[in-house]
């Protein structure tokens, strides 16, 4: 049986419109990771960067249904570019962030 676990990933934009501030909770300890504009994140951090918060299934069709332009990493990981993120926002709006300045 298995029972849903949430993926423990906040992501907000960044103040100086940077980027992202993705902040991770495991075992109770948080860990923070700036994401530029020129970077890539995985289809799980793609997925909480959006709001509503979308699940890895609706990011992984979206890219193979072209949608949403990515790719994937030499370990098999499908990563999206964030300016492909941010232009997909831009074209979706239902999916901007609480504190998105449309930069």
């Amino acid at each position: 049986m298995s029972y849903y676990r949430p993926e423990g990933i906040e992501a907000f934009r960044s103040r100086d419109g940077s980027g992202f501030d993705l902040m991770y909770t495991r075992g109770g300890r948080q860990y923070n990771r700036h994401v530029g504009l020129n970077d890539w994140v995985t289809h799980i951090e793609a997925g909480v960067i959006l709001r509503p918060q979308v699940t890895r299934v609706a990011i992984y069709k979206w890219v193979k249904d072209t949608r949403l332009a990515g790719t994937k990493a030499d370990d098999g990981t499908l990563v999206i570019h964030v300016q492909d993120l941010l232009r997909f926002i831009e074209k979706n709006p239902q999916y901007r962030t609480p504190n998105f300045d449309g930069s």
